[in-house]
């Protein structure tokens, strides 16, 4: 991972850890629900907070596990040092998604499948690349579902989690795009 890499991803962690005490007071600062009260649609263009934190922590379990892998399989240590990256940062979201008082899901069968034929494979430069395909085709979902609410303007534990998860995915696409130009120029 080149310095540029590094720094930006020190720097996502950086910004997540300062949005700690934000997040923290956000979700104290929410008003109470009353139990009487109609449920309001959501404005145009935006997503259920409830199933965002559900999809992400769904996707985000995905990513940590294979990345958990990744870190004793890959060979490539470029690889495994973005998987230890991907790692540190979805316990961090996780931690901040706990705010919500909502438990990551069991994985669906598709990402299930998924790991256990990542967990199938030897290390090597199959693996590296098969790894780094699973992170691409799971930021671009993690991306999507932040987007959600990434647009709205209230100051919630969901919102701020979406505007800053946005930044740092579309961070890593980036780098997992390089990475996986320089793996397949390596094998070919």
């Amino acid at each position: 991972m080149t310095s540029t890499n590094r720094r930006q991803a020190l720097m996502g962690f950086a910004t997540l850890s300062m949005a700690l005490p934000l997040l923290a007071q956000a979700a104290s600062a929410q008003q109470p629900v009353d139990p009487n009260a109609q449920p309001q649609p959501n404005p145009p263009g935006s997503g259920d907070p409830a199933a965002y934190v559900q999809q992400t922590l769904t996707a985000g379990s995905f990513s940590m596990q294979t990345s958990q892998l990744a870190v004793n399989k890959a060979q490539n240590p470029r690889v495994a040092e973005f998987a230890g990256l991907e790692v540190r940062e979805q316990q961090t979201v996780a931690q901040i998604l706990s705010a919500t008082g909502q438990a990551a899901p069991q994985l669906p069968q598709d990402k299930a499948d998924m790991l256990a034929a990542l967990q199938a494979q030897d290390g090597g430069p199959e693996f590296d690349l098969a790894y780094v395909d699973s992170q691409i085709a799971g930021h671009q979902e993690l991306l999507a579902i932040q987007q959600q609410l990434s647009g709205m303007t209230q100051a919630s534990v969901e919102v701020i989690t979406a505007k800053l998860g946005e930044q740092a995915i579309a961070s890593h696409l980036a780098m997992l795009s390089r990475l996986r130009e320089d793996l397949t120029g390596q094998a070919g």
